[in-house]
């Protein structure tokens, strides 16, 4: 098939919609084009990104980025538009006309996600929330398959497939050999991701000024004005190295080089279902983990090095790291679990259900089955 994958936010080579998924299918033969915000170009493996223009603000991209996202899948001649952004759901009877067929990809549980946006005024959370529920499940339901990034957000739909975010073999594979490429590993944590406060980033700066240990920070932030309070906070200039936004080679070469990693998101209704694929990372590199206490985490985590801590709780979180810095038994046990979880925690699997739901697209586009 000719598939379209459309995106207004994310950035071109996003790891679950360029990494995982336009490697996978373009892999098995499909032509594959990541119509996204920011770059044209074609990669190594055939993928094509063709560059749109969409709104900066929240506002005009839900008003007016589905329209140019559904322009160029039809000037592009799809015979299947990948939507990876909640408000795409808008060009479903569009391109459904068009005679595509229409995958949604559900990232996030997008109306529990929502009761803690912090730029809706809380009274009215509940209300947003339902209403994007109410829509959601509207357009989904006249997509031809809902693809949902945990098992959790799969189950909301109709017509729906879990395809969670795993480390593959590659990445293993990169992990280990920057692992042995850095065998002595310094006081230091890392963190790979956005960077916002509901993701920590202002515990993780204290913690490590608490625990007297260096915090290897990678990503893009938030906003300017959050970097700018992030780089006034007490601890930002004696402990934190920020790195910017690495490649995979570069992600790999940051894990190697600490001793730990942290991941100590807010306690929301989201994040307490998700599944986060930086958790899956740290753990296939051999890192213990300081991370916030959810019952799903810890379940997916058994038989690698994590150790739990209360939600929003800074002290407790200074104190483990402080804990698996110190303790030779956590690096023992990080490096006799990483090897376990590459197996447990693969996308090989993900990768299989994937590929049989676009065997099953095209085998209807060919009969022009409804």
């Amino acid at each position: 098939m000719k598939i379209a994958m459309l995106t207004t936010v994310h950035r071109h080579d996003d790891i679950r919609i360029y990494q995982k998924e336009a490697r996978t299918l373009a892999a098995a033969g499909h032509t594959v084009y990541v119509v996204n915000p920011e770059y044209d170009g074609e990669d190594e493996n055939g993928i094509r990104f063709v560059k749109i223009p969409a709104p900066k603000r929240r506002a005009g991209r839900i008003l007016f980025g589905w329209r140019a996202a559904a322009r160029a899948a039809k000037e592009l001649g799809a015979g299947c538009c990948h939507l990876h952004d909640p408000e795409l759901l808008f060009a479903v009877p569009e391109l459904r006309r068009a005679g595509m067929r229409v995958v949604y990809d559900a990232h996030e549980d997008l109306p529990r996600q929502i009761l803690a946006k912090r730029w809706i005024w809380r009274p009215f959370r509940k209300a947003v929330s339902a209403l994007a529920e109410r829509a959601e499940d509207h357009f989904a339901a006249r997509a031809d398959a809902v693809i949902g990034a945990t098992e959790t957000i799969a189950a909301r739909f109709p017509r729906s497939l879990a395809v969670r975010n795993l480390p593959d073999g590659e990445d293993a594979g990169r992990f280990a050999a920057a692992a042995r490429s850095s065998p002595c590993r310094r006081r230091a944590v890392c963190y790979a991701g956005a960077l916002s406060e509901q993701r920590g980033l202002f515990r993780m700066i204290e913690a490590c000024r608490l625990s007297n240990a260096a915090l290897l920070l990678a990503g893009e932030f938030e906003s300017e004005a959050l970097r700018a309070r992030a780089e006034r906070s007490p601890g930002w200039a004696e402990h934190v190295e920020y790195l910017g936004r690495l490649d995979r080679p570069g992600v790999a070469r940051m894990y190697a080089e600490a001793s730990a990693a942290f991941l100590l998101l807010d306690d929301t209704p989201a994040y307490r279902q998700s599944l986060p694929i930086k958790l899956f990372e740290y753990l296939m590199a051999g890192l213990p983990v300081v991370a916030t206490d959810f019952p799903l985490w810890r379940a997916l985590s058994e038989g690698g090095a994590a150790r739990f801590v209360p939600a929003g709780n800074v002290s407790a979180a200074a104190a483990a790291l402080d804990e698996v810095l110190s303790n030779p038994d956590w690096k023992r046990r990080a490096r006799e679990g990483a090897a376990a979880l590459s197996e447990k925690l693969s996308f090989d699997r993900e990768r299989d259900r994937l590929l049989a739901l676009y065997e099953s697209l095209a085998a209807r586009a060919e009969i022009g089955a409804p």
